[in-house]
């Protein structure tokens, strides 16, 4: 019996150095029944040419051209033209295990799961504390995605049934193209809150390569600003006070850094140094007044809260 398509959708986005790697990495699959699709956010590298000759060379490849419009709009690109029983996603800059399509959906069948989820190397071998693969109720595999020594709630480590991205009027869940980052978890609440049961694998199969010039390692950019409306987003959609607590603390803090890392230029930057003062006192009566928020994550808040104010009026004096 022929194995299930599984859909790779592959956002790419000026990364024209590690292109090849990723690319030839999901065409070596030992799982053959795949289609690949490439979306060039509007690149302006090679990456055009480098597309056209993956989808020329091996017919499996998809390659679709759009205008720069974020990785939200290329994955919803990708995820309306996906033809496979399997959905999973890969960043452009990374490359996996020539046997991590095989063993996850392997993995899937056997436990009859809605998600396959397998363990990543991204340099820090302390991260992972699952050391087993294991069957998670909804519960616990939503739980996971907020895990800083899990599973994590990243796309790219796991595989869905098509059929749980699907809404009630069966239309395919898109992503909140408004977000530039935690658009993947705020994606995947959405989906883990439907299913029955997810298989985790601890098997390091995916490799995460962090760049310098990615926008999570970037000090400040406006995408940056995105963080905190997908954070609203959670805490508004969340049950569990615990991890409702934990992004309330993730948001300040979010809010204070992206003041801090502002531009020294403050003429260019008032309306947004305006927002991040509003944002920071959004949750912060409600983090010291919670008893369930320990003493020593108050302190932190406190000093995140009044810091980032004190170095800009200090940098306004020595300006001078």
């Amino acid at each position: 019996m022929e194995k299930k398509k599984i859909s790779i959708i592959v956002p790419i986005f000026n990364v024209e150095k590690y292109l090849k790697k990723c690319v030839e990495s999901i065409l070596n699959q030992t799982y053959k029944n795949i289609e690949v699709i490439l979306i060039n956010d509007g690149s302006t590298d090679n990456t055009n040419e480098m597309c056209l000759e993956f989808e020329r060379r091996d017919q499996r490849v998809k390659y679709i051209l759009t205008k720069n419009k974020g990785v939200g709009h290329a994955r919803n690109e990708g995820l309306l033209v996906a033809t496979g029983k399997y959905i999973t996603f890969v960043d452009a800059d990374d490359y996996i295990e020539a046997n991590m399509y095989e063993e996850i959906i392997k993995d899937i069948e056997e436990n009859d799961a809605d998600i396959g989820i397998c363990g990543y190397d991204d340099g820090n071998s302390e991260k992972d504390k699952i050391l087993e693969k294991k069957i998670l109720d909804r519960e616990e595999a939503i739980k996971n995605l907020f895990n800083d020594n899990s599973y994590r709630g990243f796309l790219w480590n796991k595989v869905y049934k098509k059929e749980v991205l699907y809404d009630e009027e069966k239309n395919i869940k898109l992503f909140d193209e408004r977000l530039k980052i935690l658009e993947d978890l705020v994606y995947n609440y959405d989906i883990f809150k439907k299913i029955n049961k997810a298989i985790y694998n601890h098997k390091k199969f995916y490799h995460y390569i962090q760049r310098e010039s990615s926008v999570l390692n970037t000090k400040f950019s406006k995408a940056r600003l995105t963080t905190l409306i997908a954070l609203d987003i959670l805490i508004e959609k969340l049950q569990d006070e615990y991890i409702k607590n934990e992004l309330k603390i993730h948001y300040l803090r979010s809010a204070s850094h992206s003041l801090y890392y502002i531009k020294k230029d403050k003429k260019n930057n008032l309306d947004i140094i305006k927002k991040l003062r509003k944002a920071k006192k959004k949750y912060k009566t409600d983090i010291i007044c919670n008893k369930n928020i320990d003493i020593k994550s108050k302190i932190k808040c406190i000093i995140w809260y009044y810091v980032p104010d004190i170095v800009i009026l200090m940098n306004q004096k020595s300006t001078k």
